[in-house]
């Protein structure tokens, strides 16, 4: 009884020394292979060498293959999204989200102004930037308080996805104030009290 309950704690052991193994691993990606598809892929290779034999060659393969054929399905909704967000932006810290709206609608080949037969709406825009961590929060822009986005909230996701494009991002054009609101809630000012960003 007490060998068997050596060798479990011992199996064990082993067990917990791999996961600490693969929680530190840094595998090689394949050439190509980088940013959010490196992310993806990079504990899945970490299993493949652990595992040995000809895993890691076959992994590599697949995830060369399979983000190579989501490349030539083109970019998914979310991306177009944080592309198009990207443009309507321009610069500014941050705009309401009526005028993200009225921007997005406007570019002409770009689905927003008819998504499923209706144009995107705020709840619509909420719920696919949701999945990139970004929601909507109460900016104070020439005197108005309104719901609204931030582009310091978008710019993760713009850098993680779109980093050719974020590599050069345009100076800060518009004035933007926040509420009391968004800085008790965010945590980024905890004073409690109104402040103007300005570009600089």
């Amino acid at each position: 009884m007490v060998a068997s309950t050596t060798a479990q704690r011992s199996s064990l052991s082993g067990v917990a020394t791999k996961a600490e193994r693969l929680g530190d691993a840094w595998p090689e990606m394949p050439p190509g292979i980088t940013d959010r598809p490196a992310d993806v892929w990079e504990p899945l290779l970490a299993i493949a060498d652990a595992a040995g034999g000809d895993w890691p060659e076959r992994a590599r393969e697949a995830c060369v293959y399979l983000v190579k054929q989501g490349a030539e399905r083109g970019v998914s909704l979310g991306i177009r999204l944080l592309m198009d967000l990207h443009r309507v932006f321009d610069g500014a810290r941050a705009l309401f989200t009526e005028r993200v709206l009225e921007r997005l609608h406007s570019i002409e080949d770009a689905p927003w102004a008819e998504l499923k037969g209706v144009p995107l709406d705020s709840r619509g825009l909420s719920r696919l930037l949701s999945q990139y961590d970004v929601s909507p929060v109460m900016v104070k822009i020439d005197g108005r308080s309104l719901m609204g986005y931030r582009s310091d909230h978008l710019a993760d996701a713009w850098a993680r996805y779109l980093p050719a494009i974020s590599a050069e991002e345009p100076e800060p054009s518009e004035p933007v104030q926040l509420t009391t609101h968004e800085r008790g809630s965010s945590g980024r000012d905890g004073s409690g009290t109104w402040g103007t960003e300005r570009a600089p």
